[in-house]
């Protein structure tokens, strides 16, 4: 990641992680965190094809004959 940000590239990593689970019926959420959500919306969609090849950065598991 950071050779790809030294090349000029540029990306978002993000996590999150459930520290209290309260029951509730509808969830709160914080209104940062919800402008952030909204503007990084697109990278929470499921996909619905494969990403794109890319000749720098092609990545690929090898797997066993037959499997």
């Amino acid at each position: 990641m950071e050779n790809l940000l030294k090349k000029g590239y540029h990306g978002v990593v993000s996590q999150f992680n459930a520290i209290q689970a309260i029951e509730s019926t509808t969830p709160h959420i914080h209104p940062d965190m919800k402008q952030a959500l909204d503007h990084h919306l697109q990278g929470f969609e499921k996909y619905k094809e494969l990403p794109p090849f890319r000749v720098e950065h092609d990545h690929s598991i090898p797997l066993f004959s037959g499997a």
